[in-house]
């Protein structure tokens, strides 16, 4: 049983009487809640458990922040939909819709703060209050790391909120939060377990490896920032980074799987932790049905309607596909280092990684297939396949859909057991390429680290593939032609995870470092490309119309600068008078 699901229940009440909403007076403050409640270690835990439960909320990683904030934000996946995810998609969303992730994070800040006052008041002896506050500090940090990329300047309460506490405190400077980020994530990484020393039932709760792990990425990203503003010291920061990788990487604790599908197989999941450093768990929820459950909905927003038994949308067992790849994106991954461009259907002519971030090819029924009685494969953009047997007949879906996240056996269309994998050892060896980039220009170190990525997707299932193409180490590259080459392979690796707005916003362009990636994407790159929708045609089973973008995506909507931070929340706004100025644009 994942932990979280027990946590579910177990802890339930102690989430609610201890999440603090920011500074929000509209919320009831829990002043009678206090230390000498808590009167074991059974206790703490849940105290524990209930403040990992709200990272599964459906305003969190569930539903609202992970596929309107994250998912959608980029220039990589569009929404379908009508509901907020289409809002967040095409960028016509405003300070009204950001206060649900918002709220869920300053409630795990609460929970993190509560927890601090409980160890401080009581003593349930040194081993396992070392590693309660490793974990108060890492979700503390945690959340205000979320916060800062995507709100930028936020308060700072690093205090548990009683009835005399102030409750109208004013935004704090990026620096100042990024100050309190390392100092909560060192605090964790000296107080938390190794990986190897948490039970399969604890999966989920953070190690060392995680507190350590999200610190290299932390200071890259803070660097980055130091970097664009054109701060002195940056470089001491990719320093840093540079230093917290080889810890993790030195640990022995984690390795790259040998089959990158593997990860995704759900079946296989708590085998995937010996590569995942940390994860949101999820849990098919026999109790509770819908958004409502511990359970993820990944695979029924990604999934096709003819993807027949990948998702617990039964009794079809489709998905409802309305989070897609822009079809532009998928392109890049099947050509260049990636692919050969010709037409595909699994085999050897292009990256392994590609077949399992991308659905090949649903079904239009799940009868007999040995028959073919009523049976047709239906392939999504751009597999094709051979015409033959089961395939004569076979017709093509002209959107490409995602397939990292499958399971067949949920309990209903928004209940399955995907996890939701924050980072993963593979991003520490591009985290590490990357920041000795920025120190020193491209190098054979940092080209060996993305090789190694290369080199395991060559492999596949076991057949050896020729793509991806390895990076050769006598290639001339600039600082800024490998900052675009690591880029690529972050979105070739990392697909579909959570990253690339992040990325984007973060990462100065390569091609004029006055501007972000995220600038040169959506205000360059894609004014130089087409709306159009991908077209099949049977006879030699070609695709036409590639290389565009869909219509009424964000890919075709005005560029606007405002949209690299999302807008402080008006109830926050409202709320507090103290608070400070609105974000730029917004």
């Amino acid at each position: 049983m994942k932990i979280l699901k027990a946590a579910r229940y177990v802890a339930v009440i102690w989430a609610l009487l201890l999440a603090i909403q920011s500074c929000s007076l509209d919320e009831t403050v829990p002043d009678t809640i206090t230390a000498k409640n808590i009167d074991s270690k059974a206790d703490v835990t849940a105290v524990i458990h209930g403040a990992y439960a709200n990272l599964n909320n459906p305003d969190a990683f569930k539903f609202t922040g992970v596929f309107c904030f994250l998912f959608v934000g980029g220039d990589d996946i569009y929404a379908t939909v009508t509901t907020d995810p289409a809002k967040f998609s095409q960028k016509a969303f405003d300070a009204g819709y950001t206060s649900s992730f918002w709220n869920v994070l300053y409630s795990v800040i609460g929970n993190a703060n509560n927890l601090i006052d409980i160890l401080d008041s009581k003593d349930f002896g040194d081993e396992f209050e070392k590693r309660a506050y490793g974990e108060a500090y890492f979700l503390r940090a945690f959340s205000y790391y979320y916060l800062v990329r995507l709100y930028g300047g936020v308060p700072l309460r690093v205090e548990s909120v009683k009835v005399d506490s102030d409750f109208y405190i004013k935004r704090n400077t990026v620096d100042e939060v990024y100050k309190q980020i390392f100092e909560d994530f060192k605090n964790a990484s000296e107080r938390l377990p190794l990986r190897t020393a948490i039970v399969a039932t604890e999966l989920g709760r953070a190690s060392k490896g995680a507190a350590q792990g999200l610190l290299s990425q932390a200071y890259l990203t803070y660097a980055n920032y130091l970097d664009r503003e054109g701060k002195a010291d940056y470089q001491s920061y990719y320093q840093l980074s540079v230093n917290y990788c080889d810890s993790v990487i030195n640990s022995g604790q984690y390795v790259l799987l040998n089959d990158y599908g593997k990860l995704w197989d759900v079946t296989q999941e708590t085998a995937a932790y010996e590569e995942v450093i940390f994860g949101i768990r999820f849990t098919a929820d026999p109790l509770k049905v819908s958004l409502g459950s511990s359970g993820s909905e990944f695979a029924y927003r990604f999934l096709g309607s003819n993807s027949h038994g990948v998702t617990g949308n039964k009794p079809t067992g489709g998905g409802s596909a309305d989070i897609r790849p822009q079809p532009w994106y998928t392109d890049i991954y099947f050509t260049g280092d990636y692919g050969d461009n010709r037409p595909y259907y699994p085999g050897l002519t292009y990256d392994y990684r590609s077949e399992k971030s991308y659905f090949p090819r649903g079904s239009n029924t799940g009868l007999n297939t040995v028959t073919g009685q009523n049976f047709r494969y239906i392939y999504q953009y751009p597999y094709v396949g051979p015409q033959s047997n089961n395939q004569t007949g076979a017709t093509a879906a002209t959107t490409s859909i995602i397939g990292k996240y499958v399971d067949g056996a949920g309990y209903d269309s928004r209940n399955h057991g995907n996890d939701f994998f924050i980072m993963r050892y593979a991003e520490i060896l591009l985290i590490k390429a990357e920041a000795l980039n920025e120190l020193n220009g491209p190098s054979v170190e940092g080209i060996n680290l993305i090789n190694q990525l290369r080199i395991r997707a060559r492999k596949g299932d076991g057949i050896p593939r020729n793509y991806p193409t390895l990076i050769p180490t006598n290639t001339v590259y600039t600082k800024q032609s490998f900052r675009k080459k690591i880029l690529d392979e972050r979105g070739a690796e990392l697909f579909a995870e959570g990253h690339r707005w992040f990325d984007l916003v973060r990462m100065k362009s390569h091609i004029n470092e006055a501007e972000t990636m995220y600038d040169y994407q959506f205000g360059t790159f894609l004014k130089g490309i087409s709306p159009k929708t991908p077209s099949y045609t049977n006879t030699g089973n070609l695709w036409n119309n590639k290389g565009g973008y869909i219509p009424g995506s964000a890919a075709g909507q005005s560029y606007d600068p405002k949209f690299k931070l999302y807008p402080i929340p008006t109830s926050e706004l409202i709320i507090n008078p103290n608070f400070g100025d609105q974000n730029p644009g917004w």
